[in-house]
């Protein structure tokens, strides 16, 4: 993998600090994205459950809480 010289050297910098190689930096980082996409991807989840569930009395309490996002996400 190739990197732009300035994010290598901030994350040999970010490796230094957490005393790792720059190797297992990246993989912890990796491992890290991964967690939180898997995490919002089941948010995502939930909240298409319970907006099929209650969107109608979601609705009457708060008003277009259904506007879509860029990328065809729900807002709150």
């Amino acid at each position: 993998m190739t990197l732009p010289d300035e994010l290598l050297a901030d994350l040999k910098q970010v490796a230094e600090a957490e005393h790792r190689s720059v190797d297992a930096t990246i993989v912890a980082a990796i491992a890290q994205y991964v967690q939180a996409h898997d995490k919002w991807v089941a948010v995502q989840a939930i909240a298409a459950e319970v907006s099929a569930r209650h969107g109608d009395l979601l609705d009457r309490l708060g008003g277009g809480w259904r506007q879509r996002r860029p990328g065809g996400r729900m807002s709150p």
